[in-house]
């Protein structure tokens, strides 16, 4: 039991990152003909600080991620936060070398001193 224990709390992340995608939209072309993609980014700070987090894309090339509630992507969370935030990630259909191409969203710390460096979460773009 007590190694249990100590094995949790080594292997205990100051950050949780989930992404599940928008169940009701698997995708769709805005106005300018790029081809979006609707993700919730779920955020919680296990850590006792506030983290300034960046959230960017890793692997989705000449794509960008929007959020929907702020045009920022520098998010921060206060000491046990827990945050719900709706993003789009848009991307250009020639861009695009697979109809589902698999990316990684990618939340780094924003300030040195914290002590998250990068969590990242793997998931697929849909097109198609």
């Amino acid at each position: 039991m007590i190694s249990l224990t100590t094995v949790q709390f080594t292997t205990r992340t100051e950050l949780e990152l989930n992404v599940p995608r928008d169940r009701h939209t698997l995708y769709r072309e805005n106005n300018i003909g790029l081809i979006e993609n609707i993700y919730t980014l779920m955020l919680v700070n296990k850590s006792q600080s506030p983290m300034t987090l960046n959230v960017s894309t890793v692997g989705l090339n000449h794509s960008d991620v929007i959020g929907i509630t702020t045009l920022s992507l520098s998010l921060t969370l206060s000491a046990g936060e827990v945050l719900n935030h709706l993003l789009i990630v848009a991307a250009e259909p020639a861009s695009l070398e697979q109809r589902i191409p698999r990316f990684e969203f990618s939340v780094q710390a924003d300030n040195a001193n914290q002590t998250v460096d990068e969590v990242r979460h793997k998931t697929t773009f849909i097109y198609q």
